[in-house]
């Protein structure tokens, strides 16, 4: 019996048909209502976003992660208003965030910053009229000097510079150690620093720095050293900042950190002291007010370590929000130099006392 032959064919393959949706590309804008806020008090974030009614987002930056911390929905004409958190104190980056929405892609805004404090947002004054500031348009290189430092002091200069600058919008870079004591041979000129440094923080002795006088209780002394002729950047004039120092008495015995401390006796932390004495450094003085919610009041105190709302007004505008300085005509006035020429620069020291230590005062209500 035969079998018959049968022809097998392969299934055909089925027609395929890809359609490509065109994306739109999305923009959004978004500013806070107050760059500086008192703790409790209502900031608000407004902006639009392309694309008609969609989703929004207000994001912080936590370590290198944007989280979520307010969602809106945007009106037919894609405007929004997102509501920013003031209940701690403290400075962070935000930017607002459109996640794609149908054929309209994926948008964010410009990142901003915005500080919260407690205190007085008026209680702040500058170290010289006009200011003197840093230009935040060329990176500040900066050195420690760790001779005789508590444990953990790198951390905390490095941490409170971090502050600064995410005050200031001013980039600095921690260059390592040095020996240089600012201060050593006299007040009023310029040290010699190295080539690439424009601020070093020393912890050292009062035997050892002019900065101390004799006969205080001075925990540490900041200041800045500038060009002697103002310049104009926009609307204002500036000093240019050319030279800054921190010096710290590192036979205090203080907690390190920027805890509350110890509420009596030798008040405050090393935290505390480095943030006003850098303070002074970029061109804040002591407010005009008594008002110890701010770091730069000029005593010690049982708080945290952490900028009032004074302090961050003053740190905002001397920062990036008063844009860059031009470039400097003459090498020897320009603040990228490697060499401060004494002859055009003057120091900028804060008058009183700087950080003073107070034995005597008692936390109230606490």
């Amino acid at each position: 019996m035969s079998v018959p032959a049968v022809a097998s064919a392969a299934p055909a393959a089925p027609e395929v048909t890809t359609t490509t949706t065109a994306t739109t590309a999305t923009t959004v804008t978004a500013a806070p209502s107050a760059s500086v806020a008192v703790t409790d008090t209502r900031v608000l974030v407004r902006g639009s976003a392309s694309g008609g009614v969609r989703e929004v987002r207000l994001e912080r930056l936590v370590g290198r992660t944007w989280r979520t911390i307010d969602t809106a929905v945007a009106s037919a004409d894609g405007s929004f208003a997102l509501t920013l958190p003031t209940g701690t104190p403290g400075v962070s980056r935000y930017r607002v965030h459109a996640p794609a929405s149908g054929t309209d892609g994926a948008g964010t805004s410009r990142a901003f910053t915005v500080g919260v404090g407690d205190g007085d947002p008026r209680a702040v004054s500058y170290l010289t009229t006009p200011a003197v500031r840093w230009d935040p348009c060329t990176p500040i290189g900066y050195r420690v000097n760790l001779s005789g430092a508590p444990d953990g002091a790198l951390d905390d200069v490095r941490r409170a510079v971090s502050q600064v600058s995410v005050a200031t919008g001013v980039n600095f870079r921690y260059l390592g150690t040095t020996t240089v004591v600012p201060g050593s041979t006299s007040t009023d000129v310029p040290d010699a620093y190295p080539a690439d440094t424009r601020l070093v923080v020393a912890y050292t002795t009062p035997a050892k720095s002019k900065y101390f006088g004799r006969g205080t209780d001075l925990l540490g002394v900041g200041g800045v050293f500038y060009d002697l002729t103002p310049v104009k950047v926009g609307r204002s004039s500036w000093h240019r900042a050319l030279q800054g120092y921190v010096v710290l008495d590192s036979g205090r015995d203080l907690p390190g950190g920027f805890g509350a401390g110890s509420p009596e006796g030798l008040l405050g932390t090393w935290g505390q002291v480095l943030l006003h004495e850098l303070g002074h450094s970029v061109g804040l003085d002591h407010p005009p007010t008594a008002d110890k919610a701010q770091i730069m009041y000029p005593e010690t105190t049982y708080k945290q370590a952490r900028w009032g709302p004074g302090d961050l007004v003053g740190l905002r505008r001397l920062g990036a929000a008063s844009g860059c300085f031009p470039a400097a005509k003459d090498a020897q006035g320009s603040a990228a130099r490697n060499r401060v020429d004494p002859s055009l620069a003057l120091p900028a020291h804060p008058s009183g006392t700087v950080a003073r230590t107070r034995v005597t005062e008692k936390p109230r209500g606490r």
